[in-house]
């Protein structure tokens, strides 16, 4: 398995450890549908990697990777969107760092003060995004980059 599909792997078990984040919609895949049901939703999605190669032939290299974390919150017609997935965003992060020692031992070290970013669902103002931008570092194989 690639290096970088583990760490989405670790991530998305650490959400949907129980109690699940986001009532469990949560997926590693930008393009998975949020169910129209949902309140709130998470989705997570690399968005690059930076090899910091070690010295010797086929070394290993040393990774900086960005994982964007899009946290959804749905309301009402009267309710703050932005506020519904700021909410997400602080359940989000209080796993993760709840989790970090435990990402760190399966070789993933989070830093843990992301990029924030907001944004509107364009379809529905109802939906806010708050994007959390963490980086990890980790190590990856030459060979075959796991």
């Amino acid at each position: 398995m690639l290096a970088h599909t583990a760490l989405l792997a670790a991530l998305e078990a650490a959400l949907l450890a129980a109690p699940a984040v986001a009532g469990g919609e949560v997926a590693r895949s930008r393009s998975a549908p949020v169910k129209a049901t949902a309140a709130q939703a998470v989705r997570l999605r690399l968005l690059a990697a930076d090899p910091e190669p070690l010295s010797g032939y086929l070394a290993p290299a040393d990774c900086t990777t960005r994982v964007a974390v899009e946290c959804l919150g749905r309301v009402d017609s009267t309710g703050d969107a932005d506020e519904a997935a700021g909410q997400v965003l602080q359940a989000v992060h209080t796993r993760l760092a709840a989790n970090a020692a435990a990402l760190e031992a399966a070789g993933f070290s989070l830093q843990l003060y992301p990029q924030l970013r907001w944004d509107q669902e364009d379809a529905d103002e109802r939906i806010g995004v708050v994007i959390a931008i963490y980086t990890v570092t980790h190590r990856v194989h030459t060979e075959d980059l796991s």
